[in-house]
């Protein structure tokens, strides 16, 4: 009778043990999540889902389109192969090329907007950060050296991680 309740007592310990090592967060957590104490996947700041399987969205820098219409870029972390849906202000931003790390759409009117990007369940806001740029005349040196905070190509500012807008006068370095 005590060897059976020991060898009870000794698997439900190496039950218990395994479990609270391992946790029991089905398939495990992906991308360096960790199965917390609740067994479910704590996720790192560029992931998250049940097992830490999908990419959150995260804008960098955008490349604005002219006040006449055209091409954004959005440089960031983001999901290749998934549906995507991109509004600055209320205009859909039409998708053309969605990587990893870059997203092209096409959108035409002028202002500054709000920008929201829905991908796999997670939404990126971002109120008043787009603002639309005036075409140059003449290929010129961009508008204030980018304020510093960017470099000047092909006569348009390409900001700083965390800065956007014709001369990189929006944004605080850590979006």
């Amino acid at each position: 009778m005590k060897k059976t309740l020991l060898i009870i007592l000794i698997l439900i310990s190496i039950i218990f043990i395994n479990n609270c090592i391992a946790g029991t967060c089905g398939n495990g957590c992906l991308n360096g999540g960790t199965c917390n104490s609740n067994n479910q996947c704590t996720c790192t700041n560029q992931w998250t889902g049940n097992d830490c399987s999908t990419k959150k969205i995260q804008v960098y820098s955008i490349f604005p389109s002219y006040t006449d219409g055209g091409e954004v870029i959005f440089y960031g972390w983001f999901t290749a192969n998934s549906p995507i849906s991109i509004l600055i202000g209320s205009q859909t931003c039409t998708p053309t090329l969605v990587t990893t790390d870059q997203i092209k759409c096409n959108i035409g009117a002028d202002g500054v907007k709000d920008i929201s990007i829905t991908q796999a369940g997670y939404t990126w806001f971002s109120p008043n950060s787009y603002e639309y740029v005036i075409r140059p005349t003449t290929p010129a040196n961009c508008p204030t050296n980018c304020s510093n905070r960017g470099y000047c190509g092909a006569g348009r500012c390409v900001c700083d991680f965390g800065y956007w807008g014709d001369n990189c006068q929006l944004g605080n370095g850590y979006q």
